[in-house]
C-alpha cells in the first residue's frame, strides 16, 4: 500500500488525485487544525479558510484514498 502526507489542498488539484490514484495511493494523512473557521482565523490560519475541510476530505475520498488526520491538543 502507497500513502503520503499532504495539505488538505490536494483536493483542489485533481489532476494530482488522479495521478495518485493510478501510482496506486490508497491512503493520505493531512493535518487539520481545526474544522471551526473561527478558530482559524483567530489563530491566523488563513490558508486553512480557501475550502470547507469536510467537503475536502470527502473529495479525495471519493477517489479512493483513505484520508487520516491528526489533531494537535491543547
Amino acid at each position: 500500500m502507497l500513502y503520503t502526507e499532504a495539505s488538505i489542498n490536494l483536493a483542489e488539484d485533481d489532476e494530482l488525485l488522479d495521478l495518485m490514484v493510478q501510482a496506486g495511493f490508497e491512503m493520505v494523512f493531512v493535518g487539520i487544525e481545526t474544522p471551526d473557521t473561527e478558530t482559524l482565523s483567530l489563530i491566523h490560519k488563513t490558508q486553512n479558510l480557501r475550502s470547507n475541510i469536510f467537503e475536502s476530505v470527502k473529495k479525495i475520498q471519493q477517489k479512493g484514498i483513505e484520508v487520516s488526520s491528526g489533531f494537535i491538543l491543547g
